[in-house]
């Protein structure tokens, strides 16, 4: 009885045995094998390129779009999972990482606010500053985007929106269209009251004609005609001896020099 009870039992062991090698070496392979194969390079291609390569190895795909840097490499593979040189089944859906537009920002709206609150609200949202320039109450007022043409100058300087000093009165680009945070913005700022008139005219006599231009031209004023007379020492002075005009004139007024040589 015992002996038939063992002998069962092993003819039961290696019948299993048998199955289980006959099932995972023979059967399984042939009903369920996928080929192998090995994953292409594609990091640097175009994803048009890149849909090629794959397809041909009979590989599936998704597309992960991320930010570009500049718009050159719009549409780049930078990366791939598995990488390049893996081995991998037949059917894989490979993961793609593309280059896509650069990223673009809502541009805040930073008109009536003061130029300080504009500069910190830009640095916080990590947008550089362009440019600043500061204008002037009647500079703003006849600024032709604000005004009616209709009118004559003196009414629309007293229709004026005199905007406070050190307010941002315009900016650019304007808000609610998408800008690059490396392209920047432009504020114009308010410098409250009017422009003045007349300026006070340096004096540049006995300066070296270099000098002279050099500080007409920091005044914001603008250069005339210069005439050159002999010197009665015979000494290559190039010095101013006259200049026109004197005291104040209009920030249009050119400056003549009269230089010694």
């Amino acid at each position: 009885m015992l002996k038939s009870i063992i002998k069962f039992s092993l003819v039961t062991l290696f019948s299993i045995i048998f199955i289980y090698f006959i099932s995972d070496k023979v059967l399984l392979p042939y009903f369920l094998y996928v080929d192998e194969i090995t994953m292409p390079n594609i990091i640097g291609h175009n994803i048009s390129t890149a849909k090629i390569l794959l397809n041909q190895k009979d590989l599936e795909f998704k597309i992960q779009y991320t930010y570009s840097e500049n718009n050159f490499n719009i549409g780049i593979v930078t990366h791939s999972n598995p990488l390049a040189g893996k081995t991998v089944k037949k059917g894989t859906i490979i993961d793609l990482k593309v280059l896509g537009e650069r990223e673009k920002y809502d541009v805040p709206n930073l008109k009536f606010k003061s130029k300080s609150i504009a500069l910190n609200m830009l640095k916080s949202m990590g947008i550089k500053v362009d440019t600043v320039i500061f204008d002037y109450h009647d500079i703003i007022c006849t600024n032709p985007e604000n005004i009616d043409t209709n009118n004559n100058y003196d009414l629309i300087l007293k229709n004026c929106n005199k905007i406070n000093k050190n307010i941002v009165w315009k900016q650019y680009p304007k808000s609610g269209n998408k800008f690059l945070k490396s392209d920047g913005i432009t504020l114009y700022v308010s410098k409250g009251l009017y422009a003045p008139e007349l300026y006070n005219i340096p004096n540049l006599i006995d300066l070296d004609l270099n000098e002279a231009i050099n500080k007409i031209n920091s005044s914001g004023l603008l250069l005339g005609t210069i005439k050159y007379i002999n010197s009665i020492t015979n000494n290559n002075s190039n010095k101013i001896i006259d200049q026109y005009p004197y005291g104040e004139c209009k920030i249009n007024k050119k400056i003549n020099l009269t230089v010694e040589k």
